[in-house]
């Protein structure tokens, strides 16, 4: 619901708002939060423009798996433009 009232985007079109983050990610720097065992996490803040033209704020995280080596978006929600960098 987040996603939709914010960029437009729901379950029917998800796979485009991936796309738009994964073209987004190189614009903004990644946080390193620690490794839990299964890999390292890392967080990205950043700003979208949605399908309905609108711009949110957006935190993704992301596991470097250390079983397969390959980076996988694992999380993303809509933060409140006051604590995009909380």
């Amino acid at each position: 619901m987040a996603f939709n009232n914010a960029l437009g985007y729901n379950l029917s079109n998800a796979d485009i708002l991936v796309e738009n983050i994964r073209q987004n990610i190189k614009n903004y720097p990644a946080e390193y939060k620690g490794n839990k065992g299964y890999g390292d996490v890392y967080t990205i803040s950043m700003v979208l423009k949605g399908l309905n033209g609108k711009t949110a704020n957006v935190m993704t995280s992301w596991l470097d798996d250390k079983e397969t080596g390959e980076i996988r978006l694992t999380s993303a929600y809509v933060k409140k433009r006051r604590d995009i960098n909380d």
